[in-house]
């Protein structure tokens, strides 16, 4: 029992790492893009290298701009290695439970007024 706590904890923080791997990625590309300007065009390409995922980049999007390399690396649910598709990962990881046993929405609550 205690190995695959431990195993589901240890899958759990690689995920989230890896979520926080591309996030800091996009914000360092970002803040330097803007510091530089318009020189950087070409600063967006080498962040989809980095998740080795260039050939299926350029089959769905073309060449690297900075909108689409956004798009892939953060919203994109056909991306593995995106952020959004490293948070359903480790919930499914956890020791008895499923996905099911958690709200669509974790983050937000049910009883919340509009």
């Amino acid at each position: 029992m205690l190995s695959r706590v431990a195993n589901s904890v240890y899958w759990m923080n690689r995920y989230i790492e890896r979520a926080e791997n591309v996030s800091r990625f996009i914000d360092v590309n970002l803040n330097l893009t803007l510091d530089l300007g318009d020189s950087m065009r070409e600063q967006w390409g080498p962040l989809v290298d980095t998740t080795g995922d260039r050939a299926v980049f350029e089959k769905r999007f073309g060449p690297p701009a900075r909108e689409t390399v956004w798009e892939f690396l953060t919203f994109d649910k056909e991306n593995p290695n995106s952020i959004v598709s490293c948070f359903p990962a480790p919930r499914e990881r956890m020791p008895g439970r499923s996905a099911r046993s958690f709200p669509p929405k974790c983050g937000r609550s049910s009883t919340r007024r509009t």
